[in-house]
């Protein structure tokens, strides 16, 4: 039976087009398929595919852009697609996001986002975005990663965003310039702002002495990620004597459970919105007692 089998299969192969032969397996696959309006999402293949820009590293720390304008005569009722991305994607449409994702899984259980476009859609030309970052080597072990890339598939007439060659990508340098002057910088002068008893200046260089308490664990935060992301770990080396006159200071005011409470000074940590000026004081009290 496995024989008469194989024989119908071979016997088939070779009545394919050799231009279908000659590319991967699927693609024969997916002309037969092309013209579906349903799916069955956990069991048949995607029309879609996963895009990339040209040129890019696919496991490195990256960001990237994708984009597809269509025009609808009509705006639609319903608008079905199915997006993913690898790492982390989000999707906008007409300037406004409408999803972001996937949620964790794994490689071998790969997630992926169901969303109706229709509300977010009008009649004439539609502009369709994605944002997609892969960490790299930084990724949290929680989230899956195979290769940077973003998925997008529609159903029925939602089919024309699919995922291929007519969706454009750039890769956005301004996230991985390689160029840490910067922060180096910032860093080099809050260590030197330092006061007698180790609290950093709220803003330096500054003729003004100004220091709210709080932004000084800020600062102790900013040599901690500078540590992984950076590149001149002799500056962080450098750097730890004040850090740690910083966490000496902070250890005076740490109650038993951890918290830090009667901070001398201006306790702050950050502006807040109107509707949240009564917490910001609550807060504030608490800190000062």
């Amino acid at each position: 039976m496995k024989r008469f089998l194989f024989a119908i299969v071979m016997a088939i192969v070779t009545l394919l087009p050799t231009s279908i032969l000659a590319q991967y397996p699927y693609v024969y696959l997916k002309m037969l398929l092309k013209n579906r309006t349903s799916y069955d999402m956990m069991k048949e293949m995607w029309d879609a595919a996963w895009i990339e820009v040209d040129g890019a590293k696919p496991k490195d720390y990256g960001v990237y852009y994708f984009r597809k304008d269509i025009n609808l005569a009509t705006k639609p009722t319903a608008f079905k697609v199915y997006v993913s991305g690898d790492t982390r994607y989000k999707l906008y449409v007409n300037g406004e996001l409408v999803s972001l994702g996937p949620a964790r899984s794994d490689s071998k259980h790969w997630n992926y986002e169901t969303v109706d476009l229709a509300p977010y859609l009008k009649a004439g030309k539609n502009a369709l975005a994605a944002q997609v970052w892969n960490e790299g080597s930084f990724t949290p072990v929680p989230n899956a990663t195979v290769r940077t890339g973003f998925l997008m598939m529609g159903e029925g007439d939602a089919k024309v965003v699919n995922t291929d060659e007519s969706w454009k990508g750039i890769q956005d340098p301004a996230y991985n310039s390689g160029d840490d002057t910067l922060w180096k910088n910032f860093l080099i002068q809050s260590d030197m702002s330092r006061n007698a008893e180790g609290v950093t200046m709220g803003r330096a260089p500054s003729e003004l002495a100004q220091y709210i308490t709080p932004y000084a664990l800020s600062y102790i935060y900013s040599i901690h990620d500078y540590m992984r992301y950076g590149k001149d770990q002799a500056l962080v080396l450098d750097l730890i004597p004040g850090a740690e006159q910083i966490i000496h200071y902070f250890n005076k005011y740490q109650e038993a459970d951890g918290r830090i409470k009667g901070l001398p000074g201006w306790n702050f940590s950050d502006w807040v919105i109107s509707s949240r000026l009564v917490a910001a004081y609550l807060i504030h009290k608490a800190l000062s007692r």
